[in-house]
């Protein structure tokens, strides 16, 4: 039998970034036999749950438990932890800057100069605006994008070119005449834009794939606990995917990854029915846990102790604001690579016979 990995999701409120309840995002994947299964999540009545199990002292125990079993070892699972409001950020730079950069014949993605623009941003326009205005910024990108229009366009601008007089004379009133200009391409976007082009799920669930690929290096099966975004992008995400295919090494420096992703398809169920998915709940929630508190200054006893555990205690690299801004801080020095952008959409592109619009991408 092919191996099988299961995914699982915490904090995921699609498009809204922005969520003062949900301000991260955790992808979890495990890759465990029934019978592994079986010895770190013993039978019960019930399924495990995180919600359920954190809310008395012995399921809290139990979940301590759980994460430092010695059958849950570095390559058994992956997780991927999304800062949402830094992820909005990242994806005005994705959706705004990038498109000028490359008109302009430059690669904003090679050597991490996307990275260290977001996290130049992300520290800095607080300090530039005043923090109130910047969270206004980022909302209205947001709320443009998941529901273009004139009038959100408008918004958004607005509040860039009040930006852009007011500090107009200083050093980096560069910046904002960056967004001034991206203005048509926002115009553009109207009919294409919604809120999954923010969603973190599809390009978590895109670079464990191509880890799990890498790690295994042989056709394995997916099986991911209900998820309308994974649903949603469903047949786009499959024509990543081919068990027999050669595969080619996309990306840069040290983002590189193997390509297409060595599945053939996605099974979405129900996780009371899938104890694989269970354990990847608990992972997922777990992490998401911790970032959340990290987020909130919160004094959490629960979360102090679920960071010493084998799990959350491992090689964990989340999507978070660093202060790092050149290639050499980011890791990213070395140059060339095979754009994954370009890459994967001619691939998909191929299979499919062109890219299936937004609202056709649900397998029937």
């Amino acid at each position: 039998m092919k191996p099988l990995i299961a995914f699982d999701e915490a904090g995921n409120s699609g498009g809204n970034l922005l969520d003062p309840e949900q301000p991260t995002f955790v992808l979890a994947s495990v890759h465990l036999s029934d019978e592994e299964t079986g010895a770190i999540l013993p039978p019960r009545a019930g399924e495990y749950k995180f919600a359920t199990l954190k809310r008395s002292a012995p399921g809290r125990q139990a979940i301590l438990d759980f994460l430092n079993s010695p059958i849950l070892a570095e390559d058994r699972y992956l997780v991927s932890g999304f800062h949402k409001k830094f992820m909005a950020v990242t994806k005005m730079v994705d959706m705004l800057v990038e498109p000028l950069t490359h008109r302009d014949g430059i690669n904003l993605y090679e050597r991490g100069a996307n990275i260290g623009l977001s996290n130049l941003w992300f520290f800095t326009m607080p300090v530039f605006l005043g923090r109130d205005v910047f969270g206004m910024l980022i909302e209205r990108f947001v709320q443009m994008v998941r529901d273009p229009s004139i009038r959100t366009i408008q918004k958004f601008y607005q509040l860039v070119e009040t930006a852009y007089r007011l500090h107009q004379k200083e050093s980096y009133a560069g910046d904002f005449a960056v967004l001034l200009t991206s203005r048509p391409i926002a115009e553009s976007s109207i009919d294409d834009w919604d809120g999954s082009d923010l969603d973190p799920a599809i390009p978590a669930f895109f670079e464990h794939g191509a880890i799990w690929t890498e790690r295994l290096n042989t056709a394995f099966s997916i099986v991911h606990d209900a998820s309308k975004p994974i649903e949603n992008e469903q047949i786009i995400l499959e024509a990543m995917m081919s068990e027999t295919e050669e595969r080619v090494r996309i990306g840069f420096d040290r983002r590189k990854m193997l390509f297409p992703i060595a599945a053939k398809e996605i099974e979405l169920r129900d996780s009371k029915l899938c104890r694989q998915l269970q354990v990847a709940d608990l992972i997922a929630s777990s992490v998401a846990h911790c970032l959340k508190t990290s987020i909130l200054k919160k004094d959490d006893e629960f979360a102090k102790a679920l960071l010493t555990t084998r799990v959350l205690n491992g090689s964990f690299k989340p999507l978070w604001p660093e202060m790092k801004i050149t290639p050499e801080e980011l890791g990213t020095e070395e140059v060339g690579g095979i754009d994954p952008n370009d890459h994967v959409g001619d691939y998909v592109a191929d299979r499919l016979g062109g890219i299936p619009a937004k609202g056709q991408r649900r397998k029937v």
